[in-house]
């Protein structure tokens, strides 16, 4: 054996002092176990038994074409629902799936959105039929789904405004549905 090879039998621990270090060695690794076993990668399927019931029923609501305020009351819950679940969240797999489910109520909450535009702009006539008035706060939407536009001019004062395609709003419902997907695969995994 050559200097400073050494087996764990013949390493001089230094006395007392070594069988200190060693006691807060064992302390440290014990510490490190204990702590990152709260981070373990669990899903406490049980936890999220409301959410997931939660956004069945606003799936359910769109597939069924319940109305506006029939949808907005589920998204609502939804929300709620989620609100609840976040002070709950004890794995870092229970992270990631709180974010999906954030995402599904992001997604529903622009479907909304577009909606409430498509009924309050039925009600100007210089709003054509088959599309949505987009106004400002819908523009962000438009961007996050890339939906294409068609630019207007009001007769009156010449002033241009923005629409996209009614079937738009089928976009958003489908991006749901494949968030839906998301969330039933990484449960189910």
């Amino acid at each position: 054996m050559k200097p400073g090879d050494y087996r764990l039998s013949q390493v001089d621990t230094g006395g007392v002092a070594g069988i200190m270090k060693q006691k807060d060695f064992v302390s440290a690794v014990c510490l490190a176990v204990f702590f990152f076993s709260g981070c373990s990668q669990e899903l406490d399927k049980g936890e999220f038994e409301n959410v997931r019931g939660t956004a069945r029923t606003c799936a359910v609501s769109v597939a069924s074409g319940a109305d506006y305020e029939e949808l907005k009351k589920a998204v609502a819950q939804l929300s709620g629902e989620i609100s609840v679940l976040k002070g709950k969240i004890s794995s870092d797999r229970e992270r990631q799936l709180f974010k999906k489910y954030t995402e599904l109520l992001a997604i529903y909450q622009d479907g909304l959105l577009l909606w409430k535009y498509k009924l309050e702009g039925s009600h100007y006539n210089f709003i054509p039929g088959g599309v949505i008035y987009v106004g400002q706060d819908v523009e962000p939407v438009v961007e996050k789904y890339r939906l294409p536009t068609e630019s207007h001019v009001y007769g009156p004062t010449q002033q241009i405004w923005k629409s996209i395609p009614e079937d738009s709003l089928q976009i958003i419902w489908d991006n749901a549905n494949s968030q839906m997907g998301i969330i039933e695969a990484f449960t189910n995994n």
